[in-house]
């Protein structure tokens, strides 16, 4: 309301009457939880992720580990800690940024959850007020973009985690660990062993000196002399001039390091340069002199080796061309032991499928042949949203727990270690640790896929969680969390095979390469098609006969075109094909990708091991449940009434749990039989009545009444006598212990009585039962001459389901008989010809009919929405009714045994309902009387609060309405409704004047 703009507070809404909620075009297909995402808002996260991509560098680059220590002396003088651009930072930069973009998505999308769990953040020393921040503008997930990568103060939660994932992303490939571990490696190779083959020629004193020595420091000189020659024909490519110069200076250096202790040695070794008789008994001083150098000389050779090892090193993780070196001890040494060809990817699917992968979800979806993720309108918007879903699922379930155990696997044993035998090279992991962690990794990926689904479709959190863990009596299996999991074991059955390739000791061929990949690839066709025959409807064909999933399967081309698209669609048949390649590419393209190369291509850039890890953070969804606390009721004080000649009579309500109803003769609530005879009805409304005339001095009559005679029955006058009630008014109701609406366009309500104060706000709502996501016409059932009758008119109209697309709408129209009954019989196959399920296009082509069906009282209402005669014939059904009374008559009937399954709730109301008791106009200090009770019930809060959490279910928290009314009925203070009004007797003066009142 513009009028109300400067004095109507924001948090308040203009009208509490939400029938504009019914309107399509305030709904969103896909609400995720009422997270609104415009436009502007994804373009800006994708801005963001761009941003921390592109800025987070920086901070990447900087160490993790302590570079003073001596494990990385070496590398402390070559000043160059994390080797820009090779591919083991690139590797971990993958992780790193993935892992950030994990928490930005998470941060910006549902921010506003998590922030709501503190009042206020620390940004920079600057106090930032949650309430203040607009979660849903385009600025929020920009700003946290700018935090994220360091251009802007990072929010200081996230500085520890930010620290760790650098440090986790470095571990994982190896830096700087695995390439010192390389380095360490290099030595042993360069010093030699004593069965090298050389001659050795020098003099008795260098041979009496070295002693046990002698041949491996004679194979140290000449593999350093190996090593030298290669230096000087090989030349280190890095494509950061940074890094390229500070590696020709360190190589530099080592080159003339390590001539000059070969010259040395050379010098020292050579009989004619120092002969035994220069060195002899008669000179212990030159001896020791020429010992002394000789040891220097050694100790300059072995320098020379380690920092030769460093560069040898960076040559094997930059992918140099070691192999291609014509020099025999490093082709033959070094090349064959330090980069196997038989290194294979962590899985032959690339990281490229995935843009073709959705591509074909687009088309296939566009084109009707496969199925929306929800039940929304076929629109571009829709179909991508669908396509990317399907896309991430194959990415969740087969790459990335595969990928993960690859990563794990050479993190734990180190993939880049020598390879002494060829016949020995096999995985770290065994077959049954990787498959057990391949399977444990994908119910993870699974179980967070499958609350990402259920958020989708769903406006709040408890419409999530009904669609993750489902509803209560309904089958497990259609809870998303749990048909999801299903789908994890098809990752151990990829990488069972994807082990058997790669354990092999040789190279597998081609043959048996696609041979195992067809085996993987139909060992998930199966098992899918295994889940889908059990979990899915039946399709039909247009002679009535179910077409299961494995009739589909051979007999294909057996149907009818309009046959097929139908049962590929109802089996979402593009799953299984496409997971089935996908298993097929995973172990097949192993051995193509890594034999496409030639061996001279393959030593310019030797196979990579894409050991890429996206970081999997959970999502943690905390849950704020409502306690309640047992209170007992206190007395009220006694209210003496003058007695009357006749009692009051109170008419209850015998069919709206949780407000009125008949008590069992037996139960957790009616502790006796005595006590059921003295208050034969329960609820919130019905103790609500006892605890007004509670020692009152008035003389109650209880009587039940319908949703048929209520208003009728009221008394219109008083009695003439003092000697009882006149036989003609034995069954006239002085007060109406029922929910009944305030609704000043009644007549016949205004008429029969007076409303007293209210007492509860409920609102219309439904509740619903599909078996199927496509349905025929959908049945609307209301209570007749009720407020749900007009919220029920209202869906119809606005199309509130969408059923409707572009160029069909549906028609609304009152439900016959026949339409709405009770006992409709499913036609049976050998006698009348079930209707062929139909294909998407044809579903979306024709608007199924809203049928309104009214029914006399609720519990005749809730009879016909449990049974499944409706919904054998595909026929979905709404249950409208004020919220309070329509879930508490779903609890009643399930608490009786009776099944009612797959329901749904909307969790929403689109109505203000305020429940008041009607009194009767013939009795006006009733009226008065039954007034200030209400206030004072009201006013002892915590028995008020008792009361409500005594007839709902546990964990129920108050609507806003509700809980506002409580404090505003709260008229006078707690303790003077208990005790009376507080005395200052210490005051002077105020005692005579109290005592005066």
């Amino acid at each position: 309301m513009e009028s109300l703009a400067g004095i109507w507070p924001a948090s308040v809404p203009e009208t509490l009457w939400q029938f504009n909620l019914l309107a399509p075009e305030s709904r969103r297909d896909f609400p995720f939880v009422g997270i609104a995402v415009t436009s502007q808002f994804v373009l800006a996260f994708v801005a963001g992720v761009i941003l921390i991509c592109a800025f987070a560098w920086k901070r990447f680059s900087e160490p993790t580990f302590d570079v003073e220590s001596p494990a990385f002396r070496d590398f402390r003088e070559l000043e160059i800690w994390n080797l820009k651009d090779s591919h083991s930072l690139r590797r971990a930069y993958f992780v790193y940024c993935i892992s950030l973009v994990v928490i930005y998505a998470t941060l910006a999308f549902f921010g506003r959850v998590i922030f709501q769990l503190v009042e206020q953040l620390n940004v920079s020393g600057l106090q930032l007020n949650v309430g203040i921040v607009q979660f849903d503008s385009w600025q929020w997930p920009l700003f946290l973009a700018l935090g994220i990568s360091g251009i802007a103060p990072l929010i200081n939660p996230l500085v520890p985690v930010e620290v760790w994932l650098r440090r986790f992303s470095h571990e994982v490939v190896g830096i700087p660990t695995r390439l010192r571990e390389k380095a360490d490696r290099l030595k042993p190779i360069i010093d030699g062993n004593k069965n090298q083959h050389m001659e050795i020629v020098t003099t008795e004193w260098v041979k009496a000196y070295l002693g046990c020595r002698l041949e491996t420091c004679f194979a140290l000189k000449q593999n350093m002399a190996a090593v030298l020659d290669w230096s000087y024909s090989e030349h280190i490519q890095w494509s950061d001039p940074e890094i390229r110069g500070k590696l020709h200076e360190f190589e530099r250096r080592a080159r003339e390091e390590a001539e000059a202790a070969l010259q040395e040695f050379d010098y020292l070794v050579n009989p004619e340069n120092v002969p035994d008789s220069m060195v002899s008994e008669n000179h212990q001083a030159r001896l020791k002199e020429f010992e002394k150098l000789f040891e220097a000389c050694i100790q300059s050779l072995e320098s020379a080796r380690d920092k030769f090892s460093i560069i040898l090193a960076i040559y094997c993780e930059n992918g140099s061309r070691l192999m291609e070196s014509e020099n025999e001890f490093i082709k033959n040494n070094i090349s064959n032991r330090l980069i196997s060809p038989l290194v294979l990817p962590g899985t032959g699917l690339p990281i490229y499928a995935f843009p073709i992968v959705f591509l074909l979800y687009y088309f296939a979806t566009l084109l009707w042949w496969h199925p929306l993720i929800s039940s929304v309108p076929h629109t571009t918007t829709t179909v991508a949203v669908t396509a990317g879903m399907e896309t991430l699922k194959l990415f969740v379930l087969i790459w990335l727990p595969i990928m993960f155990v690859a990563v794990i696997s050479s993190v734990v044993d180190n993939s880049a270690k020598a390879v002494t035998n060829r016949e020995a090279d096999r995985p770290a992991w065994t077959l049954l640790p990787g498959t057990l962690a391949a399977f444990m990794i994908a119910a993870l990926t699974m179980s967070l896929y499958a609350i990402l689904y259920s958020a989708l479709p769903a406006n709040n959190i408890t419409q999530m969680r009904e669609a993750l863990l489902g509803t209560p009596n309904g089958e497990p299996w259609y809870a998303a969390i749990y048909y999801y999991l299903l789908f994890a074991p098809v990752a151990a059955i990829c990488y069972g095979f994807v082990y058997a390739v790669k354990a092999a000791s040789r190279r597998p061929g081609q043959l048996l390469a696609r041979a195992l990949g067809v085996a993987a690839s139909l060992f998930v066709f199966f098992y899918i098609a295994f889940l889908v025959d059990q979990l899915s409807y039946p399709c039909f064909d247009e002679g009535g006969q179910k077409v299961s999933i494995w009739q589909l399967a051979y007999g294909f081309f057996g149907l009818s075109p309009q046959e097929r698209q139908a049962c590929f669609t109802v089996y979402s048949s593009l799953d299984m094909l496409v997971i089935s390649a996908a298993a097929f590419i995973s172990v097949s393209g192993l051995v193509s990708r890594a034999s496409r190369p030639s061996r001279k291509a393959q030593a310019k850039k030797p196979l990579r091991f894409p050991s890429r890890h996206p970081a999997a953070i959970c999502l943690a969804l905390c849950l704020l449940v409502a306690w309640a606390g047992k209170v007992s009721a206190q007395e009220e004080p006694d209210d003496a009434r003058q007695e009357r000649d006749f009692p009051v009579v109170l008419g209850f309500r015998t069919d709206i749990p949780p407000f009125s109803f008949e008590a069992p003769a037996t139960g957790v609530v009616a502790s006796s039989a005595a006590q059921v005879s003295q208050r034969p009805y329960q609820g919130y409304i019905a103790d609500l009545c006892y605890k007004i005339f509670d020692r009152s001095g008035y003389d109650v009559v209880q009587r039940p009444v319908d949703s048929g005679n209520r208003f009728e029955i009221m008394r219109g006058e008083l009695p003439e006598t003092a000697a009882g009630l006149p036989d003609d008014s034995d069954n006239q109701v002085d007060v109406l212990c029922d929910a009944t609406t305030v609704r000043l366009d009644d007549a016949e309500r205004m008429k029969s009585g007076i409303f007293s104060p209210i007492v509860f706000v409920s609102g219309v709502s439904y509740l619903s039962r599909s078996r199927r996501g496509i349905s025929a016409d959908v049945l609307l059932g209301y209570v007749r001459n009720s407020t749900a009758k007009r919220a029920a008119q209202e869906a119809c109209s606005v199309d509130v389901l969408r059923l409707g697309g572009e160029d069909a709408r549906p028609i609304c129209r009152m439900g016959s008989p026949e339409d709405c009954s009770l006992h409709k019989q499913k036609p049976r196959a050998d006698t009348e010809t079930i209707p062929p399920t139909k294909t998407l296009e044809a579903v979306y082509g024709e608007a199924p009919d809203y049928v309104l069906c009214e029914r006399d009282d609720h519990d005749a209402l809730i009879e016909w929405f449990c049974s499944d005669a409706d919904l054998d014939l595909g026929n979905d059904k709404v249950y409208f009714g004020d919220r309070d009374i329509i879930v508490g008559k779903l609890a009643e009937w399930e608490k009786k045994g009776r099944s009612c399954e797959r329901v749904r709730d909307s969790k929403r109301s689109f109505t203000y309902e305020p429940y008041a008791l009607l009194i009767s106009k013939a009795d006006v200090e009733l009226v008065g009387f039954v007034q200030r009770r209400i206030f004072e019930i009201f006013s002892h809060r915590s028995g008020a609060r008792a009361l409500f959490y005594k007839w709902f279910p546990e964990g129920t928290t108050m609507s806003e309405p509700l809980a506002w009314l409580f404090l505003l009925n709260g008229v006078a203070d707690e303790n003077d409704v208990l005790t009376g009004p507080k005395r200052y007797e210490k005051i002077q003066g105020l005692t005579e004047i109290a005592g005066a009142e």
